[in-house]
């Protein structure tokens, strides 16, 4: 057995099948297995089936280190996190769901009014960082729902990653924003205030959650909208990534969409940012025409949320007064963005 394989679930799917056929073929004809408990003793060490074994033991020997650092390398919310989500539950500022988080805006604020006249709620839809919880992000996705926007941050669990066949697929998130556009009439109809004629959501992520809102932002644009008699939302032109490296193969083009705007927010001591500088043309060319860069100088990848990953150092107070200072300049330059 070789460790040094290459994964490929392809291989390890044939594998599983070529064991499993003859077993299932040997059950359907339940005569034939009971006739033939010798035959079968020596059909389980039949050279085919120790190919099978071969196949499935080396797959699952190329992909043990990276399940092992899988599972050892998930982030942990800092104290602050949790306490500061705790402390939006008592003011009814924050709700949980087993699928996302919701910060609420203060009870005063009030829908926009586009040039039609029609009120418009304007709400965040945030997909979190690879291995990070969602939870991580209570701080600055608060002081985002200050500025008067719903934000929804995707829970991403247990994985922890923001890939479409583990949960952020089209229609998955399009049932999470129907259920944000019923609550929030609800809410209005309770608060005894005039409810939004349509939610309108902006798509926005952190590191690998970066890479989701893009897909989505091109998989909502290329179908055909819906009307808002029948969703109550719609998917903005804008979109707004935080901290993304170039991981070319994860992103998706963009250039087509002529209507968006892009806004990238990243850190000046990004290390990993800096780690895959040598993709960040290919990177570029898959953007739209109308994409604004803002650095915030100081800013590191983690930063952008309130986590820290094992085997690392706790914050110092100065290391906590930067990241609370730029995830303040990243609230600035997003809301900013959102209202230009």
């Amino acid at each position: 057995m070789v460790s040094g394989s290459a994964f490929s679930i392809e291989t390890l799917s044939e594998g599983i099948w070529g064991f499993l056929l003859p077993l299932l073929t040997l059950w359907n004809c339940k005569e034939l297995l009971s006739a033939s408990e010798p035959w079968l003793q020596l059909c389980l060490v039949s050279p085919w089936f120790m190919a099978c074994y071969h196949c499935i033991a080396t797959q699952l020997l190329a992909v043990w280190p990276g399940l092992r650092l899988y599972a050892t390398g998930r982030a942990t919310a800092l104290p602050s996190a949790n306490t500061c989500f705790n402390e939006r539950v008592q003011l009814q500022r924050a709700y949980r769901t087993q699928r996302y988080d919701v910060y609420l805006p203060p009870p005063t604020s009030e829908p926009l009014v586009d040039a039609k006249g029609n009120r418009v709620q304007q709400a965040l839809l945030f997909f979190p960082g690879a291995l990070v919880p969602h939870l991580a992000y209570s701080e600055v996705l608060s002081q985002l729902s200050d500025a008067g926007f719903v934000v929804v941050v995707a829970s991403v669990e247990p994985l922890r990653l923001a890939y479409h066949r583990l949960g952020t697929d089209q229609g998955s998130i399009r049932r999470i924003m129907n259920q944000i556009a019923t609550n929030i009439t609800r809410r209005s109809s309770r608060g005894d205030k005039q409810s939004p004629g349509v939610v309108k959501f902006t798509l926005m992520g952190h590191s690998m959650g970066s890479f989701a809102a893009m897909r989505l932002f091109d998989e909502f644009h290329n179908t055909t909208n819906e009307t808002t008699a029948k969703t109550s939302f719609c998917i903005s032109h804008k979109l707004i990534l935080w901290g993304v490296a170039a991981f070319v193969p994860f992103a998706t083009n963009l250039t087509h969409h002529n209507n968006a705007e892009l806004l990238i927010v990243q850190g000046s001591n990004d290390h990993i940012r800096d780690m895959m500088q040598s993709g960040n043309a290919a990177l570029q060319s898959l953007f739209p025409s109308q994409t604004t860069v803002q650095t915030i100088d100081g800013g590191t990848h983690d930063g952008f949320g309130s986590y820290t990953f094992p085997n690392t150092n706790k914050s110092s107070t100065n290391e906590d007064m930067d990241r609370t200072l730029q995830q303040k300049d990243a609230c600035r330059l997003t809301t900013n963005f959102l209202r230009s």
